[in-house]
């Protein structure tokens, strides 16, 4: 029998490797050419068409859909917003071991989320890795309005799921962020070591796992 209920997973590090530098960049790039409110409905425009975009990273479909909904984008926006998602969203990929662990837990019918420090983009990169179509436990903290470790966050994941904190596995690689934010909300907790060292002076509980790659959690469920 498992062990757990339910499992939490943190998004960036843990369920894919992000290119930090890169992805600030054209985070940058994004507030420098659009409003808040714009911003929304690219992303939204970029995960709904990922599927379509052709491989020298022109579209001509998000070209034109692109100026249908926002017809007052300059050429420069059209071109740096077809080459973000060509490039930049297309390259992600989910972890070694990620994908056979979700299926596992899918196969099992164990529930599972996603609770991510971040900018609403992250929708798009959740729609872009298929996660968004798997789960309906998302948290994305400028949406929900606090960052882990606060625990309100990881409580009310547990709430989505329908599962207590204590039946609840948190996966994540920050200690700070994510052992720390989900050992307080009662949860047990698995370190993504990533080649870190654990941050000394005994001020965040010891994980409960310390794995360094997903499919080492197999063997819980």
């Amino acid at each position: 029998m498992p062990l757990f209920r339910a499992v939490l997973f943190d998004l960036d590090q843990t369920l894919y490797d992000n290119d930090e530098a890169r992805e600030a960049a054209a985070l940058n790039e994004l507030e420098r050419l659009f409003t808040p409110s714009q911003i929304s409905t690219l992303l939204s425009l970029m995960s709904a068409l990922q599927g379509g975009l052709e491989a020298d990273g022109s579209s001509t479909d998000f070209q034109s859909t692109l100026r249908a909904t926002l017809p007052n984008l300059s050429d420069d926006a059209v071109s740096f917003l077809v080459s973000m998602s060509a490039h930049w969203l297309s390259s992600m990929r989910l972890n070694p071991g990620a994908d056979e662990l979700l299926m596992r837990l899918e196969g099992l019918g164990i529930p599972f989320g996603i609770v991510t420090n971040a900018p609403a983009v992250q929708r798009a990169k959740l729609e872009h890795l298929g996660l968004s179509h798997r789960t309906t436990c998302i948290f994305i903290s400028d949406e929900f309005g606090c960052e882990k470790p606060d625990t309100s966050i990881f409580l009310a994941a547990a709430i989505t799921l329908g599962v207590l904190p204590e039946q609840i596995l948190f996966v994540g690689d920050s200690a700070e962020a994510d052992i720390l934010g989900a050992k307080r909300a009662g949860m047990r907790a698995a370190w993504v070591r990533r080649s870190q060292t654990w941050p000394s002076g005994g001020l965040i509980p010891l994980p409960d796992y310390v794995i360094d790659s997903l499919c080492e959690l197999s063997v819980l469920f």
